[in-house]
């Protein structure tokens, strides 16, 4: 009799164990719950670069109106300040490497043919204008520095903030003098664009100085271009003028 209660007691304990290693591991369970969770909420897109702080202009028109200058006369510790004039007081603020990598990376990989780690190691960036929204598209501005290279770049964000695509409002590659063989050499003039909703007006100009300046007068060539922006932020540019004009140099000109 007391071996079928000792029986009892041990069938006992075991039932007794099985159910508090089942609670054991329900609680297990639900504590990896919250764990899960907490991981995909990491993958959220930071927008703080879209703060309009950040910009010294609101929906910049021309961009003739943009002055920079880099950096106050002798120092040497501000190298990577820019300012908007040489009062010194308002600073362009500085594309991070994470940023200049996801928006400048795709423009700059396309016109140079380079990775995205030459615009993130190698070049530097300033935030310039935030434009009005065009639908779900938020053009941005931004001025990018690099060997040979100088530009005011429109960037388009879809709505998740991704770069659809880049234009150069300005500048561009600026590898200096081009010899156009013994004759002549080409100089960048100048370019600008002026901005309206989805149209930009761009006009470039190049300065074609020949060797014999007393026979020859300098060559000034104007090219103008539409840009349009699309419904999927892409651009589409057409040339609308192409001119030539002569100047005399100034040591052919008369008095």
């Amino acid at each position: 009799m007391k071996y079928l209660n000792m029986k009892k007691i041990i069938n006992l304990n075991l039932f007794l164990l099985v159910i508090l290693l089942s609670v054991v591991s329900c609680k297990d369970k639900k504590k990896e719950t919250p764990a899960v969770a907490h991981k995909d909420t990491t993958h959220a897109v930071d927008t703080s670069f879209l703060d309009d702080k950040n910009y010294i202009f609101q929906n910049l028109t021309d961009t003739r109106q943009v002055i920079m200058v880099f950096g106050r006369p002798n120092d040497h510790t501000t190298n990577n300040e820019v300012y908007t004039d040489s009062s010194f007081t308002r600073k362009y603020v500085p594309l991070t490497a994470d940023q200049r990598e996801k928006l400048i990376a795709p423009s700059v990989s396309k016109q140079l043919d380079v990775n995205s780690k030459y615009a993130r190691d190698l070049m530097t960036a300033y935030f310039v204008s935030k434009q009005k929204k065009i639908g779900d598209l938020q053009p941005i501005i931004i001025s990018i520095q690099g060997d040979d290279y100088g530009s005011l770049t429109m960037i388009i964000l879809n709505k998740q903030h991704q770069p659809v695509d880049g234009y150069n409002l300005d500048g561009g590659m600026q590898p200096g003098p081009t010899d156009l063989g013994n004759a002549a050499t080409m100089f960048d003039l100048k370019s600008y664009s002026k901005l309206r909703n989805r149209e930009i007006t761009t006009v470039r100009m190049d300065e074609i100085d020949y060797i014999d300046t007393l026979k020859r007068d300098s060559q000034i060539d104007s090219n103008v271009f539409k840009t349009l922006i699309q419904a999927d932020g892409s651009f589409n540019t057409r040339q609308t003028v192409k001119a030539h004009f002569f100047i005399k140099p100034k040591n052919n000109s008369t008095k």
